[in-house]
C-alpha cells in the first residue's frame, strides 16, 4: 500500500479508477484525504469474485471511515 500511498500524495486531483480486490487504493484515497484534509475521490469496480467486496474491501472501507 505504501507505493500507492505516495503516488496519491502527489496527486491531489483526479480520481483514480480501480478494479478493486482487498480495497488498497480506496483505502489509500481515504487515509490520505483524513490526514491532510483534501478531497480525492475514487472509483471502485468489482464483481465480487468470492465475495470479496461483501467480506473484505467493505469493511475495510467501513473501518477508516469511524
Amino acid at each position: 500500500m505504501t507505493l500507492i500511498y505516495e503516488e496519491l500524495y502527489v496527486i491531489k486531483s483526479g480520481i483514480p479508477l480501480t478494479s478493486e480486490g482487498s480495497g488498497t487504493t480506496g483505502h489509500a484515497v481515504m487515509q490520505l484525504n483524513k490526514e491532510d484534509g483534501g478531497n480525492r475521490k475514487y472509483i471502485l469496480c468489482t464483481n465480487n469474485e468470492n465475495n470479496i467486496c461483501e467480506e473484505v474491501t467493505y469493511q475495510r472501507l467501513k473501518n477508516i471511515l469511524f
